[in-house]
């Protein structure tokens, strides 16, 4: 495994940098796969032709499952703290909410298009497209959390993974497409389709701000403070206008790497790899675009100049309200926490 160095456990520090959370839970993940992926797998991996694609739907139970445990499995085992975990998830929605194609495409369906779309990415590709890690991650959190509501507390995702691992994993039999509500129906007497259905072959938003309490968490969401802002707790104050492109530092101006579909910057007319140079003939550069942005708040729309490959462009770009896309998760109530995060963490031999 390649990791920067400089993300590694520095000794003389306190505590673990975020680099270095990051490095572990890629271990988790990876380590994780040695029974969710290597052993338990679909059924269609059993015997895989090596010449062809061989498609799936159930990437998101195997990548979306390890990606929920890959993070999870940090704070169960002590590594870090609550409010920690509260802000990786806090990251995981964020990247979620800013994903546009999260309301085109299931996670099922990004699972069978991932020969053709997921792993063929472009720029552009957030507007069609939903990541089954990690809206899956998310999707495993709310399953875990309704079975220990339709349980009573008796069982949980863990309890749906021993049951794979000794139905499916141990003699290497592949998984069919339905296999989380057959082993929950056979086995567990719970009735899981509808939330299924809701969570991986839907797009309906997940139902996180009503199950995170459950756990004594609170989903809250706000505007994002600017593009270096991945979600977490902040005490800043976020841009009141929306903008919708990722960009980074031009000697002139700023280049678009990302414009989200709809967005007010789309609506002025300007794509991706374009140079903004001017907002209503002010200069733009990157370290001014918020002040900018926020200097225009009380206008209907703004004039805005860029350059397209050399050509110098005009359009008009609408004010609007900046979008709530950006999570903030707290840890409301420590002693509900605690009893989902310090559950025995096992593994099969």
């Amino acid at each position: 495994m390649l990791y920067p160095r400089d993300s590694l456990k520095n000794t003389a520090a306190a505590g673990i940098s975020e680099g270095y959370e990051t490095f572990l839970s890629l271990c988790a993940h990876e380590l994780f796969h040695t029974w969710h992926v290597k052993r338990i797998k679909p059924n269609v991996m059993v015997n895989p032709s090596l010449t062809l694609e061989n498609y799936t739907n159930q990437l998101w139970i195997y990548e979306g499952f390890t990606s929920f445990y890959d993070d999870a499995t940090l704070v169960r085992t002590g590594i870090i703290p609550a409010q920690s975990y509260a802000n990786i998830l806090a990251k995981n929605i964020t990247r979620l909410l800013r994903n546009p194609g999260r309301v085109d495409q299931s996670i099922s369906r990004s699972s069978f298009e991932a020969w053709t779309k997921f792993y063929k990415q472009t720029p552009d590709s957030t507007n069609f497209i939903v990541s089954y890690y990690n809206k899956g991650g998310l999707a495993a959190l709310c399953l875990d959390i309704v079975l220990l509501q339709q349980s009573n507390g008796q069982a949980n995702l863990d309890t749906v993974m021993r049951l794979l691992w000794e139905h499916y994993g141990v003699d290497e039999v592949g998984t069919p497409d339905h296999v989380i509500e057959l082993l929950c129906k056979q086995y567990l007497n719970i009735n899981v389709e509808s939330i299924v259905h809701q969570l991986a072959h839907s797009t309906i938003d997940l139902p996180l701000p009503t199950l995170l309490p459950t756990i004594g968490l609170r989903l809250a969401v706000r505007p994002a403070i600017d593009v270096n802002d991945k979600g977490g707790i902040s005490k800043a104050t976020p841009c009141p206008v929306a903008f919708g492109a990722m960009y980074s530092a031009n000697p002139v101006g700023i280049k678009l790497t990302q414009v989200l579909i709809g967005s007010p910057v789309a609506c002025a007319g300007m794509s991706r790899d374009d140079i903004l140079i001017a907002m209503a003939n002010y200069e733009v550069s990157q370290s001014n675009l918020i002040n900018l942005l926020t200097r225009f708040t009380q206008q209907a729309s703004v004039e805005l100049t860029w350059l397209r490959d050399g050509r110098l462009c005009t359009g008009t770009m609408p004010i609007q309200s900046a979008l709530c896309d950006t999570a903030e998760v707290h840890v409301m109530d420590e002693a509900k926490f605690n009893a989902w995060a310090q559950r025995t963490l096992t593994f099969p031999e």
